[in-house]
């Protein structure tokens, strides 16, 4: 399975390798996101779209520390922007399902 988006979620489980398996469109809100993994230390690694639709500047990077199972993020009250879209330079062993907000 590759990454894809439904509805106002986006579930992730490999990186970005392209526009193509990146989720483009202009100003995007990321509302939360939800990262599960089966072993302890797994990241995933959000990064803003260049205007090239190549991977820009660091945005949020999620972790699970020292435990496996899932992680709930609520950014709700508060959410980030990615101006031309969400480039996953990283993901560790797990999969992601981040919530958002499309223009």
């Amino acid at each position: 399975m590759a990454n894809v988006l439904a509805g106002n979620t986006y579930y992730v489980e490999t990186v970005s390798s392209s526009a193509s398996t990146s989720l483009v469109s202009d100003d995007i809100q990321l509302l939360g996101v939800v990262y599960s993994t089966d072993t302890a230390n797994q990241y995933i690694t959000l990064n803003d779209i260049s205007g090239q639709g190549a991977v820009g500047n660091l945005k949020l990077k999620v972790g699970n520390g020292l435990e496996r199972g899932s992680r709930y993020i609520d950014l709700s009250a508060n959410p980030i922007r990615f101006t031309k879209g969400i480039w996953i330079s990283a993901i560790d062993s797990g999969v992601a399902t981040l919530i958002v907000k499309l223009k």
